[in-house]
C-alpha cells in the first residue's frame, strides 16, 4: 500500500465528519509508515546520486532496507501510536 492508500483508508474508517479536528492527526499518522521510504529515496537520489531505476529496481529490495521499511508497518508501532494517542488529552478520542 502507498501513502495515498493509507490516507484514504484511515479517513474512511476513522475520520468523522463531526470531528474535523481529527483529520490532521489521521493524515499525519497515515503518512508515518512511509517516512523511511521518503528518507531512503532522498538519500539515494540526492546524496548518493543514484539513478531512480536502480533505486527502485535494486536497492529498494535489499534485505537491509526492507527491514527498515517493514518495521514502520508493524503491529508494535501501531500499538504504540494508539497508546500515545489515548494518553494525550488533545487526541483522546478513542
Amino acid at each position: 500500500m502507498n501513502t495515498p492508500g493509507h490516507i484514504v483508508i484511515n479517513l474512511a474508517f476513522l475520520g468523522k465528519k463531526q470531528k474535523p479536528e481529527h483529520i490532521l492527526p489521521l493524515v499525519l499518522g497515515s503518512m508515518l509508515p512511509d517516512v523511511p521510504i521518503y528518507i531512503f529515496y532522498a538519500y539515494q537520489k540526492f546524496v548518493v546520486g543514484m539513478p531512480e531505476l536502480f533505486i527502485w529496481a535494486v536497492v529498494y529490495f535489499l534485505h537491509e532496507w526492507q527491514v527498515v521499511f517493514d518495521s514502520f508497518h508493524s503491529i508494535p508501532i501501531l500499538l504504540a501510536g494508539f497508546f500515545l494517542a489515548s494518553q494525550s488529552k488533545k487526541l483522546a478520542w478513542f
